[in-house]
């Protein structure tokens, strides 16, 4: 990994997703860091490449950055999602996704809970039942589908470090939320699998609240899901 990173001067965590570098056909890693903030701050990302120019979009943000040969500095004045480019090229980016604390509280209890605890591993989970609370606590490891069909007020909270690997699919759902720092992530299974080909499909179409998304990332990536 070519990065680290510092908040506030303290060592933050970074992860790594696979992606498809254009023409699409070659897999590479792209770190990305989550952060959860409730004042301004500071973050500090170091680059083991000489870094010759910096470019963070989007560019309607206009962020208050400055650089040297292996530091970006960066002010945050409230929490932002945002990637950070370095000389000229989408190669050797780096994905911030800041949020407010309040977005990862644990959903109201609804009395119909379906926990997995810490370490962890299922396999397909199915959820018909109306009011359910789906929680994957930190370090569960769920492997291939999450499919929620035919219900309503269905609240999935996946905990940080938490991964789905495989598919969320949603079906004639109403009044769904999925929430929490946890992933879901296609990347195990072949490209032409149909079946993983992308890793979160609702139908009908499901309208999401695009200042609450903390990472839409295209298929076949890591993605950290709705805060």
């Amino acid at each position: 990994m070519n990065y680290t990173a510092k908040l506030n001067g303290k060592e933050l965590k970074l992860y790594e997703s696979t992606i498809l570098q254009p023409p699409y056909n070659h897999p590479d890693k792209m770190p990305f860091a989550v952060i959860v903030m409730d004042e301004p701050a500071d973050l500090v990302l170091h680059s083991d490449i000489p870094i010759e120019n910096v470019t963070i979009r989007p560019l309607r943000l206009q962020m208050d950055y400055h650089f040297d040969e292996h530091h970006i500095y960066i002010h945050l004045d409230k929490p932002l999602k945002f990637s950070v480019e370095i000389n000229g090229t989408y190669r050797d980016n780096i994905a911030i996704f800041a949020s407010s604390p309040r977005e990862e509280n644990l959903p109201v209890d609804t009395g119909k809970v379906l926990r997995f605890a810490a370490g962890e591993t299922a396999q397909n989970i199915r959820i018909t039942e109306d009011d359910t609370l789906l929680v994957l606590e930190k370090g569960v490891s769920v492997q291939g589908k999450l499919e929620i069909r035919d219900c309503s007020g269905v609240t999935v909270f996946l905990e940080e470090d938490s991964i789905l690997h495989g598919k969320l699919l949603a079906e004639n759902c109403t009044n769904l939320k999925i929430c929490g720092f946890g992933a879901v992530c296609s990347e195990r299974y072949e490209r032409n699998n149909g079946d993983f080909t992308i890793c979160m499909d609702t139908y009908p179409d499901f309208k999401y609240d695009l200042d609450k998304v903390a990472a839409a990332i295209t298929p076949k990536t890591k993605m950290i899901i709705f805060n």
